[in-house]
């Protein structure tokens, strides 16, 4: 929720590096609320308006386009929004499981473009989200709600009024 315990939809920020150092040395509160000063970010694009953003984008990244796109939620206006951003020879890694779809024909993706959709990681790293998550550095909002609300809940996320995931409960009033 927002500082009003307001439900609040997920963001899709973008953002080209010029090294991984302050990405990776930056905490979250600072990304989140100064990203720009924190990363010394050339562009940052608010996903909202679609349209705008792939322009935004492409104009940013010129006529050879993204080199790499990374999909974090796998609604359908953020891989639609992926599909407009990808270049020739580049790649789509769509690790949310939001439910979206991309339609594969001959046209749909850049010549070379390659498409991933990894589930799962090393030991290694799922031991590592998890220390992130203990120390308190990556949180997720999680919304409980019985199991016959599920249709309501559903359509409530869709329209971005639940902040974060919502799990369905049986027997949960």
């Amino acid at each position: 929720p927002n500082v009003n315990q307001r439900p609040a939809p997920l963001q899709v920020r973008v953002y080209e590096l010029k090294t991984a150092a302050a990405f990776g040395n930056a905490d979250f509160m600072a990304l989140y609320q100064n990203d720009q000063a924190t990363l010394g970010a050339d562009l940052v694009v608010n996903s909202r308006n679609a349209a705008e953003a792939a322009e935004t984008i492409n104009a940013f990244t010129g006529r050879r386009k993204a080199a790499m796109v990374l999909d974090f939620v796998g609604i359908q206006p953020t891989l639609d929004l992926a599909v407009q951003l990808v270049g020739r020879n580049s790649q789509l890694t769509v690790v949310g499981v939001g439910g979206g779809t991309i339609p594969l024909t001959q046209w749909t993706l850049p010549f070379g473009c390659s498409v991933s959709t990894p589930l799962w990681g090393s030991r290694a790293e799922l031991m590592e989200v998890i220390a992130l998550a203990e120390s308190g550095r990556i949180h997720v909002d999680t919304h409980y709600f019985g199991f016959e609300q599920g249709p309501q809940v559903l359509q409530d996320l869709r329209d971005g009024k639940v902040m974060g995931r919502g799990v369905l409960v049986p027997e949960l009033l």
